[in-house]
């Protein structure tokens, strides 16, 4: 059964296949991806992405939990504002923009900047308009800070060590930085977000403390990749300090433990989707 569950949302690598893609998929090279949710979206082809993002295999058990969460809660058919934060080369971005509604807005922020340029250009060559693209880092200060870049568009970091994996020191820039509280409640007023993808690689404890004000005015749902102990810590004071319910995709469980982090199996620990209190009914009958 974990076979077969692994093959369907190819939860797998292979030197193999990443072989035989380089027959067919050049750098620089615009294609189509063939299958899945975001078939027939293009993408810039470079060798730091990975088959599955190609071939349209990309984080599938993500992708399904948020099409069920948007048909069971009602918000699919609703306007509203998604955060992609970590946007990377836009992928969750694209996903955003083909499944809300035609008048949602999708923010997809992304300080590092070799990465943002992939990620104008996948949105410029499909046309996406609605995806509004922030060079910004969502952390928990309004100004500037230190950014690593790591050794592919998918580990550079506000964290260093995420971004040097322990080995060579990683490039420090600075950049740009605000908390989605001023982004969105500052002095230029937007509508706040009702939706909001966080991966960015060891830092989300830091987008977390700078978002207060949205989760207390529009109670969001949350998918957040974890990373450490730090992040699995600061979605345990999400769920605590504000009412919320977690589910783990990783291992497709309810949180029993929401004060514990790993190694308790029951507590909050790997990708995990985070919904307010009072929406645990509707999802509950669900995820199971």
């Amino acid at each position: 059964m974990n076979l077969l569950k692994r093959l369907k949302y190819a939860d797998f690598n292979s030197v193999f296949l990443r072989k035989i893609l380089g027959y067919f998929y050049k750098d620089g090279g615009i294609y189509k991806i063939p299958i899945g949710p975001l078939k027939g979206f293009r993408i810039c082809y470079d060798k730091s992405i990975n088959f599955h993002a190609v071939l349209g295999m990309w984080e599938l058990q993500n992708l399904e939990l948020l099409s069920i969460m948007l048909r069971k809660t009602g918000l699919i058919n609703k306007d509203l504002v998604a955060c992609d934060v970590g946007a990377n080369i836009g992928l969750y971005s694209l996903w955003f923009y083909r499944y809300l509604s035609p008048g949602s807005v999708i923010y997809a922020f992304e300080p590092a900047p070799r990465t943002a340029e992939k990620l104008k250009h996948n949105v410029a060559i499909n046309n996406a308009s609605r995806v509004k693209i922030a060079e910004l880092a969502c952390t928990d200060k309004v100004g500037e800070a230190d950014f690593f870049i790591g050794p592919g568009h998918h580990k550079s970091s506000l964290d260093r060590e995420w971004a040097s994996e322990g080995k060579a020191c990683p490039e420090k820039i600075i950049v740009d930085a605000v908390t989605l509280d001023s982004f969105f409640y500052g002095k230029e007023k937007r509508q706040g977000p009702s939706l909001i993808k966080i991966d960015v690689e060891g830092a989300a404890s830091l987008v977390l403390k700078g978002c207060k004000e949205c989760v207390l005015k529009k109670r969001p749902f949350f998918l957040i990749e974890s990373h450490n102990t730090i992040e699995d810590r600061a979605m345990c004071n999400l769920i605590t300090d504000y009412e919320y319910k977690a589910y783990r995709i990783t291992n497709h469980l309810w949180v029993k433990e929401p004060n514990e982090t790993f190694p308790n199996l029951e507590g909050v620990w790997g990708t995990v989707f985070l919904g307010p209190a009072e929406t645990h009914k509707q999802l509950s009958n669900v995820f199971r």
